[in-house]
């Protein structure tokens, strides 16, 4: 059995799911940063708390040496004790001093006295003994030493001691308090931050969400659904690329309706009116025959026109369609006045041509100046003058019979509704001037009323006339592919003047040689 395929829409993700993503991910960034520098600075202290010790157990070597080369004292007790008072004891550390390997004299800064660890003084008994001094390390219940005991003896007495006792734990605490405080701070900044992201990744995420709603309420029945532009810069591109993409598709989706709509109608015409001739037709009446027969070409006639049109209309927007070659302008007009002198007997005139070389299709531009001529044929009588141009002036014109100059609005129209333009490569905007190919006629004219309506497809300005009412909707097509437009002038029982311009480089405009006109 075959599998069925749906259109059932899936939903997306919650956002919330990535709001709470993207604030676990920023705060354990944040907390490894907090904990790293904690640990270095955790290290630091420490590092710089033994640094200091050993300097202080330096600087007591240093200062038992010069005392006991310079002192005068009687007896090895008064030596010790005249050391004690004339020595200040370092932060967090105490002196004692020994006679005979009795504690003989103290003098400490801390709250705990070392003289009182009974742990400490059974473990300096170990060293006392020492004739060249040592530093070490002691651990007791209460706390760890840095010990530096150095020996002192008077001549002739008994021996006795110098001990400079560190308490490393009071030490390294008082570096942890700044570590506590930079931990308390850090722990504050982390909630902070915590509440900034919940903060803006909910302002930020109220307008994805907005944008979200907007996706998922668009489908192809229904494309009216726009998305809010928020006031942050990013998310404002973001919604306003995405309104612009939507405009072109409703507009894409738009002219496919209608150009299906258009199209099954004039192709549903000629097929009823052959099939309607077909049903009614005797068989046995040979004029009756004839008559049908070139009726029916006629209609095949009708609809090969039509989906040439549609092919051309529908190709117009796709890159590679369009040829981009030199097109001497002048031999194109040639080409074009000749061709238009074959469509039908008018009083035909070769207007102003200005000589130029243009890149661009040349088939498909004579093919638009030629729908322009075939149309000015159409909505014109056999005695009417036609006129067939190529300046770099205004839109010209328009001329009533006489040749006065009739005054008249330009009406312009692009093709930017129907795809991007142009499709050919852009032409660069220093030097560059316009181009008009253009048919002057003096026809029937258009209502003023009918004249923005004209370019639209299957638009005729006389409804009676022949033709499938794509012809102008082709001529701005190929413009907009160029990257140009059509223009119109026209007054009711005057006349018409239908313009191509295009852009043209007029640096590199001129054809070399002379060209007689």
């Amino acid at each position: 059995m075959a599998a069925k395929r749906t259109n059932k829409r899936l939903p997306l993700r919650p956002l919330g799911n990535f709001r709470s993503r993207l604030t676990t991910m920023t705060l354990s960034v944040a907390v490894v940063c907090v904990a790293f520098l904690g640990l270095t600075l955790m290290l630091s202290a420490m590092a710089t708390a033994a640094s200091r010790e050993f300097r202080n157990a330096d600087t007591f070597r240093d200062s038992v040496h010069t005392f006991a080369e310079g002192a005068k004292f009687p007896t090895t007790s008064n030596a010790v004790y005249g050391y004690l008072s004339r020595r200040n004891p370092f932060d967090y550390s105490a002196y004692l001093g020994f006679y005979n390997g009795n504690l003989d004299a103290h003098q400490g800064r801390w709250g705990i006295p070392a003289y009182n660890d009974s742990q400490l003084l059974a473990a300096l008994h170990n060293y006392l003994p020492a004739r060249r001094g040592t530093t070490q390390v002691v651990k007791t219940s209460r706390t760890q030493y840095l010990v530096t005991v150095l020996p002192l003896q008077v001549k002739g007495d008994k021996p006795g001691a110098l001990v400079l006792v560190q308490d490393r734990n009071a030490r390294l605490w008082e570096a942890m308090q700044f570590l506590w405080l930079y931990f308390g701070f850090a722990a504050t900044s982390i909630s902070l931050l915590y509440v900034g992201i919940r903060i803006m990744s909910g302002i930020m995420l109220r307008s994805l969400e907005e944008m979200v709603k907007v996706s998922q309420a668009t489908d192809k029945d229904d494309l009216s659904q726009r998305m809010p532009v928020s006031s942050s810069r990013e998310l404002s591109i973001v919604a306003s690329s995405f309104n612009q993409m939507l405009d072109r598709l409703e507009t894409s989706l738009e002219s496919q309706r209608n150009l299906m709509d258009d199209v099954g109608h004039e192709l549903r015409t000629p097929i009823t009116v052959v099939s309607g001739h077909l049903q009614v037709m005797d068989p046995h009446d040979p004029d009756q025959i004839e008559k049908v027969k070139k009726l029916a070409l006629d209609e095949l006639a009708r609809m090969e026109r039509l989906t040439n049109d549609v092919t051309t209309m529908a190709a117009a927007g796709r890159t590679g369609y369009f040829q981009s070659d030199p097109i001497d302008m002048f031999d194109l007009a040639l080409n074009v006045y000749e061709g238009a002198t074959a469509l039908g007997e008018r009083k035909w005139k070769l207007g102003e041509i200005t000589p130029l070389v243009y890149i661009g299709d040349a088939q498909r531009i004579q093919q638009a100046w030629m729908a322009l001529v075939s149309n000015a044929v159409k909505y014109s009588g056999a005695d009417s003058t036609i006129e067939i141009g190529l300046t770099t002036s205004d839109c010209p014109p328009l001329l009533d019979e006489s040749g006065q100059v009739v005054a008249t609005n330009v009406i312009r129209r692009t093709n930017s509704k129907a795809g991007p333009s142009p499709v050919l490569p852009e032409r660069p905007d220093k030097n560059c001037g316009i181009m008009r190919l253009w048919v002057r006629d003096n026809g029937i004219g258009i209502p003023e009323d009918s004249q923005s309506r004209v370019f639209e497809r299957y638009m005729r300005a006389d409804s009676s006339r022949p033709g499938s009412g794509l012809g102008l909707a082709v001529v701005t097509a190929i413009a907009t592919a160029h990257g140009g437009f059509l223009e119109l002038r026209s007054r009711e029982g005057v006349g018409s003047v239908f313009a191509i311009a295009l852009p043209t480089d007029t640096s590199t405009a001129d054809i070399e040689g002379n060209v007689d006109e």
